[in-house]
């Protein structure tokens, strides 16, 4: 009878943090025929479909996992983002509500829940699921943009200046290392807000 190494799983976590997805998916695959029953190898062989864009393979993969372990919320999660990037908002809710269920102070969960309602100019929602995150983890600009954008959607100019300009000032404390891409998206919409604002002065 062969047993699982732990060595199997971190040579397999090394390859999909290296970018090898299309190996780390190969090795994972042949894995999985000695032990079905080892999550984390299911786990790697989703993400590494998940980053290949093999969206429907991963969906199927999380499914799985969530059958021999179905309170595993960030697996709930990892569903619901497959399903919202393959254009399923309605399925990729219920997987994120699950996942809340599951794991009440999970932030990201209620992040791509805003984003998905938003999706679906289901506004009062987004804004609820956007502030819930904010309220976790204060420091959470991406979502004090988000809420901005759901202000400036709606045409509350005053409320999305402001968001939008917490956003920026979390943005200038931060080291995140992809600042450069969220803060373009939140300037355009900060200047989205200004010429919706001048407009409508314009418009009196």
């Amino acid at each position: 009878m062969k047993l699982f190494k732990s060595s199997d799983a971190n040579d397999l976590i090394q390859l999909h943090q290296s970018s090898q997805f299309a190996l780390a998916e190969k090795k994972a695959k042949a894995l999985l025929e000695d032990f079905p029953q080892e999550i984390i190898l299911h786990n790697v062989l989703g993400v590494s479909l998940e980053a290949q864009k093999k969206f429907k393979e991963a969906a199927e993969t999380y499914r799985n996992i969530l059958k021999i372990q179905p309170q595993f919320a960030e697996m709930q999660f990892n569903l619901g983002s497959v399903l919202y990037q393959m254009g399923d908002s309605e399925d990729a809710i219920l997987h994120y509500q699950k996942a809340i269920q599951i794991k009440p102070d999970l932030v990201v969960a209620y992040f791509n829940l805003g984003i998905a309602y938003q999706s679906q100019s289901e506004y009062d929602k987004a804004l609820s699921a956007y502030q819930r995150a904010i309220e976790l983890e204060p420091g959470f600009y991406e979502a004090h943009g988000s809420v901005g954008a759901v202000y400036l959607v709606r045409g509350e100019f005053d409320q999305a200046r402001t968001l939008l300009n917490a956003a920026l000032a979390m943005l200038d404390a931060s080291s995140v290392s992809f600042d450069d891409a969220v803060r373009s998206s939140v300037e355009l919409a900060f200047g989205r807000v200004e010429l919706s604002a001048k407009n409508d002065a314009e418009a009196l």
